[in-house]
C-alpha cells in the first residue's frame, strides 16, 4: 500500500506539470492568434456589413451605445475614429483591460452591513452618499459612512478573449465597422 502512495505523488506532480504545460501552450496560442488578428486588422479594411453582423452576434451593443442605440454599460462608440486611431481601436478590442476608458473603471465596495457592491462609480450624490451603476444598469446608493473598504478593479468589464474565435477577415470587419460609427 505504501508503494502505491509513493507512486501517486509523482503521478500527481507529473499531471500538474502537464496541465501547466498545456495552459502555457494555450496562452501562447491565444497570444499568437491575437497578434495575427492585430496585424491583419491594421493592414486590411473589413466588410462593414459583416462587421455590423458580428457587432450584433458578439453582443457589443449590450454594453456600448452608438447613434442612440444600445445600452450605456461601456463607452459610447459613436465617433470613436475621431478620438482614436485604428491601432487603438484594435488594441481596445483585443486587450480591453490594458487601458480602461476614463469613467469606466469599476469599483468593489464592501459595506459595514455585509454587502459587496460592484459597479462603476457614477458620482458623489452629496457629502454623504456615493452612487454606483452595476453591470445590469441598476443605480445603487451607499452611505460613505457605511463603506468598510473599497478597491478599484483592474479588469475591464469587457471580456478578454471575446474575439479569439474570429477569423482575421471577420476581426478586420468588426474593427472597420466600429471605426465607421458616427
Amino acid at each position: 500500500m505504501s508503494l502505491l502512495k509513493n507512486l501517486r505523488a509523482p503521478l500527481l506532480i507529473g499531471g500538474l506539470a502537464l496541465a501547466v504545460l498545456a495552459a502555457g501552450r494555450a496562452i501562447a496560442a491565444a497570444t499568437s492568434n491575437r497578434e495575427e488578428l492585430r496585424a491583419h486588422a491594421l493592414k486590411n479594411e473589413g466588410a462593414l456589413a459583416r462587421g455590423r453582423e458580428l457587432f450584433g452576434e458578439l453582443s457589443c451593443a449590450s454594453c456600448h451605445g452608438s447613434s442612440g442605440q444600445g445600452r450605456k454599460n461601456g463607452p459610447a462608440l459613436t465617433g470613436i475614429a475621431a478620438r482614436h486611431d485604428r491601432a487603438e481601436i484594435v488594441r481596445s478590442v483585443l486587450e480591453p483591460s490594458q487601458r480602461i476608458a476614463l469613467g469606466w473603471q469599476r469599483i468593489r465596495i464592501a459595506t459595514h452591513d455585509g454587502r459587496v457592491l460592484v459597479g462603476r462609480l457614477q458620482n458623489a450624490i452629496d457629502d454623504d452618499q456615493l452612487e454606483i451603476i452595476t453591470a445590469t444598469g441598476q443605480r445603487l446608493r451607499v452611505s460613505k459612512g457605511n463603506v468598510e473598504s473599497h478597491q478599484l478593479i483592474a479588469q475591464s468589464s469587457m471580456p478578454d478573449g471575446l474575439v479569439e474565435g474570429l477569423s482575421k477577415e471577420d476581426f478586420a470587419a468588426l474593427v472597420s465597422y466600429v471605426a465607421s460609427l458616427e
